[in-house]
């Protein structure tokens, strides 16, 4: 009607990414934007989420501007003291979360760069110079976003935050109890030890199920409702589906 913005930058996902991933990576000397970061248990980080998912109708979440680094900031990597583990998995949680992601140019390649000006510096063409391992990992993440529309328009549901281990994971799900509706399990291990998978399944599978990974070569299954299994290494993810 005129009177509000359809959507806004995200800044509240950001820092709660920050917060979370970035850990004890994360350099509190910078205030982006004034704010003061700080890190975040697993726990707090899903508060924040289910709070940020809470403020806005449905429509309004899937058109949200979802940043981890802009024009105005220093960088995310610069941000977590060049902690490519923590860009990683907050590029693989930004493609599997509700909304608009958005790569800041340079972040794919592993630009860094501290409080505006020096956020944008030119982006460097000589491809020697990127980091190739980096690039291909922000290619994948944004192919299983594309090929799975569960990622994009799938209802969030929060599984487990297990703040022992460090531990986020989330369920994705279309409306339907039919094959298509392909419901999605991401789980993040932000911890530095390995975490046996065990958590709730929440109704999105059902028992004697075996769920393979998207992401990476775990499998679990499914059993008196909770999925059990496979180890997930240190700051790695896993997507789990049929």
């Amino acid at each position: 009607q005129g009177d509000q913005f359809d959507g806004v930058m995200n800044y509240v996902f950001n820092r709660a990414c920050l917060g979370f991933f970035g850990g004890e990576s994360l350099d509190l000397t910078h205030r982006p934007g004034g704010y003061r970061l700080e890190p975040l248990t697993a726990t707090q980080f899903a508060d924040r989420m289910d709070d940020l998912l809470a403020q806005y109708p449905e429509d309004v979440t899937q058109a949200q501007f979802n940043l981890l680094s802009s024009h105005d900031m220093p960088r995310f990597r610069t941000l977590v003291r060049g902690d490519t583990s923590a860009l990683r998995l907050a590029t693989l949680f930004q493609m599997t979360f509700p909304g608009v992601p958005s790569i800041y140019y340079g972040d794919e390649i592993g630009m860094e760069g501290g409080p505006d000006p020096d956020c944008r510096r030119s982006f460097p063409w000589d491809e020697d110079a990127w980091d190739q391992d980096l690039f291909a990992f922000f290619q994948r993440a944004v192919s299983l976003r594309r090929e799975h529309r569960v990622l994009r328009h799938g209802a969030y549901v929060r599984l487990q935050a297990d703040d022992t281990h460090g531990v986020y994971a989330f369920g994705r799900q279309l409306p339907g109890a039919s094959p298509a509706a392909e419901p999605m399990v991401v789980i993040l291990n932000r911890g530095t030890q390995p975490f046996q998978c065990d958590l709730p399944v929440q109704g999105l599978f059902d028992d004697g199920i075996t769920l393979r990974d998207l992401w990476g070569d775990i499998t679990a299954e499914v059993s008196d409702r909770r999925i059990r299994g496979g180890e997930l290494e240190a700051c790695q993810g896993a997507v789990l589906s049929t």
